[in-house]
C-alpha cells in the first residue's frame, strides 16, 4: 500500500540536500529506537515532492505545498507511521502535515512500465572502505538490476514465480544518474524508465518493496507510468 503525505509549503528555504530531513521525520513519528531504523526495509520512502529549485541552484520552494510517498506490505509498519504522523505535525522548514491519501495503482501479468519517482541505488564492495555504483551507464547495469531484484524479492517471498522475468531499459532522454547526497554520504543513483516482463505478483512486489538498496533512505521509489498525473499534476 502507497500513502501519500501531504504538506503546506515551506517558511524557510529547503537545502536541495534534505533527504535526511525527510528519513529523520519518518522515524520521529515510528518512535525513537524503533525497530525498523538501520534494519533492512520492506518498505520505500520518496523524495520531498513538488518543489522548484531556486537560482542559488542549492535551495527550493515549494510554494505550492509538498509531498512524499511512504510504500510497504507491512501493514504494522504504515499503521505506526499514521499514528506517528497524528502527533508529529511539524515537518521542516516551516512545513506541515496537510493531511493524506492512500494511492493504488493496478498491475497485470506481462509487461510493465515502470517510473523511477527516487533513482534506484545500487552499489557492490570493492573493500572494506569502498563501494562501486552500478548505474545505467555501465554496459552490465540490466544483469546486475535483474540479479538485485531477483534476490531481493526471494528473500521476501520464496515461492515467487520468475519464469520468464526480464528487464529492459527504455531508451529516453530523460535517463540519467543522480549524485545525491544523505547527509554527507555521496551516492550515484539511476533515474530511469524500466519495462519488466513479470507475473503481476513480482510487479506488485517491485512497487511495494522498491528497487535496489536503501529503499528506505529515498532511492528505488518507481511506479506505473499509467499514473503520472499522481505524481506530477496536483500535490
Amino acid at each position: 500500500m502507497r500513502l501519500k503525505i501531504k504538506l503546506t509549503k515551506n517558511k524557510s528555504l529547503i537545502p536541495i540536500n534534505n533527504q535526511h530531513l525527510v528519513n529523520s521525520y519518518v522515524h520521529t513519528c515510528l518512535g525513537r529506537n524503533n525497530k525498523y531504523h538501520d534494519s533492512k526495509s520492506d518498505y520505500c520512502i520518496s523524495n520531498l515532492r513538488g518543489g522548484k529549485l531556486n537560482s542559488d541552484k542549492q535551495t527550493l520552494n515549494f510554494d505550492d505545498g509538498a509531498f512524499i510517498v511512504v510504500t510497504s506490505e507491512n501493514s504494522e509498519f504504515i499503521s505506526s507511521l499514521l499514528s506517528g504522523i497524528s502527533t508529529n505535525q511539524e515537518f521542516f522548514c516551516g512545513m506541515k502535515i496537510n493531511g493524506f491519501e492512500f494511492i493504488t495503482e493496478e498491475f497485470v501479468d506481462g509487461y510493465n512500465i515502470f517510473k523511477t519517482l527516487t533513482p534506484i541505488l545500487i552499489k557492490e564492495k570493492i573493500d572494506d572502505d569502498k563501494y562501486k555504483f552500478i548505474t545505467i551507464k555501465d554496459s552490465d547495469y540490466i544483469s546486475k538490476l535483474k540479479a538485485n531484484i531477483i534476490n531481493k524479492l526471494s528473500k521476501i517471498d520464496k515461492n515467487l514465480d520468475f519464469t520468464n522475468f526480464n528487464i529492459e531499459i527504455n531508451d529516453r532522454t530523460t535517463n540519467k544518474t543522480k549524485l545525491i547526497l544523505v547527509k554527507n554520504v555521496k551516492n550515484v543513483a539511476s533515474q530511469c524508465d524500466i519495462v519488466i516482463h513479470s507475473n503481476k505478483k513480482i510487479a506488485e512486489y517491485i512497487y511495494n518493496y522498491g528497487i535496489g538498496q536503501s529503499t528506505g533512505s529515498g532511492f528505488g521509489t518507481v511506479y506505473n507510468s499509467k499514473n503520472h498525473n499522481l505524481y506530477y499534476d496536483k500535490i
